[in-house]
């Protein structure tokens, strides 16, 4: 499923090290609460980035959610 991906792909950036990898894991776990509480970035606080053409919409994931 998509967890395994996700350690899949921290095994391979950490050469299947998985000591490493699990470190990688709890660093990013945390990174995303901080930076996405609710799970993902609402539309209206990336209209700056937006309107720059900094990055654009590339749809909506499985959930419905806008993926930048």
């Amino acid at each position: 499923g998509e967890a395994d991906g996700k350690l899949m792909m921290f095994l391979v950036a950490r050469s299947m090290d998985t000591e490493k990898a699990a470190e990688m894991y709890l660093q990013w776990k945390r990174w995303r609460a901080e930076i996405a509480p609710r799970g993902f970035v609402p539309d209206d606080e990336v209209v700056d980035e937006l309107n720059a053409r900094k990055s654009f919409l590339q749809g909506v994931n499985k959930a419905g959610h806008a993926t930048v």
